[in-house]
C-alpha cells in the first residue's frame, strides 16, 4: 500500500481545475513506461546480486536506488498536472517553485515507495538526497534552457535542455558519490576517478527518465502547453 501512494495522489491531482480533460490523463504514460523499465532491468540485475553473499547489504541498496526513476518520474508528473495552480508570472518565482516542488515531491516519493519498502531506517536516510539531486538538476536545467531560449523552438530548446543537465550531472555527481559513501562503504580516495562514471550514471538516469515526459509534449498539446509555461518561453 505504501507504494501505491504517490500514484494515489496523482491520480487525485487530476481532479484539480484544468486537469478535469481527457488528454490530462496522458500523463500516465510516461510514468507507466519507466515503471516496467524499472521493473525489467531489476530482473536482469537481481539475479547476479543473489551470488554477492558477501556484501548483503549491495541488493538492499540497489533495490532502492531502482525506485528513484520512478520517484523523479512522479515529481515530473506531478509538477506537470500543478502548472494551473502555480503563479508562473515572473521567471524567477517560477524557477524557485520549480525547484521546490520537483526537488519536494521527488525526494517524498522516494521516501514511500523506497526507504519506507525496504525498511533501511535511520541509515537510508541520506539516499533521500539522490531523487533530490536528480530533481535538483533537472530544475535547474529547466531555468537555465529557459533563460537562453526566450522562443518556443523545440530542437533549440531541448538541445540547451539536454547540455544543461550534462554539465549539471557532473557538478552533481561529487555529492552523490559522498551519500553512496556514507550509505556504503566505498573508498573516497577514488572519488576524482568516479567523477565522470558517477556524472554520466546521473546523466543518464536523467534522460532516461525524461524521454517518455518529452514524447509526450510533442503528442499532447495540453502539457506542451505547460511545458512551455514553465520553462517561460514564448510562442514564436
Amino acid at each position: 500500500m505504501p507504494s501505491l501512494l504517490p500514484w494515489l495522489v496523482l491520480a487525485g491531482m487530476l481532479a484539480l481545475k484544468g486537469n478535469r480533460r481527457w488528454s490530462a490523463w496522458w500523463i500516465w504514460l510516461p510514468p507507466a513506461c519507466i515503471a516496467v523499465c524499472v521493473a525489467a532491468g531489476w530482473h536482469c540485475v537481481e539475479p547476479g546480486l543473489q551470488e554477492l553473499r558477501s556484501v548483503p547489504w549491495l541488493k538492499q541498496v540497489l533495490g532502492v536506488l531502482f525506485d528513484v526513476p520512478s520517484a523523479l518520474a512522479f515529481g515530473v508528473a506531478a509538477l506537470c498536472l500543478l502548472v494551473p495552480r502555480l503563479d508562473c508570472s515572473q521567471r524567477f518565482g517560477t524557477g524557485l517553485r520549480v525547484v521546490v516542488l520537483l526537488v519536494g515531491l521527488s525526494a517524498c516519493s522516494f521516501a514511500v515507495a523506497g526507504l519506507w519498502n525496504e525498511g533501511l531506517g535511520e541509515g537510508g536516510l541520506p539516499l533521500l538526497f539522490v531523487p533530490g539531486l536528480l530533481g535538483l538538476n533537472v530544475a535547474a536545467a529547466v531555468v537555465l534552457s529557459g533563460l537562453a531560449c526566450h522562443r518556443y523552438r523545440p530542437v533549440r530548446l531541448w538541445l540547451c535542455f539536454s547540455l544543461s543537465v550534462l554539465a549539471l550531472s557532473f557538478a552533481l555527481a561529487v555529492p552523490c558519490y559522498s551519500v553512496g559513501a556514507a550509505v556504503c562503504p566505498l573508498p573516497l580516495g577514488s572519488l576524482s576517478r568516479l567523477i565522470i562514471p558517477f556524472g554520466l550514471l546521473i546523466a543518464f538516469i536523467t534522460f532516461a527518465t525524461l524521454l517518455p515526459f518529452l514524447v509526450l509534449t510533442l503528442a499532447n498539446r495540453l502539457f506542451r502547453g505547460r511545458i512551455k509555461t514553465l520553462f517561460q518561453v514564448a510562442e514564436i
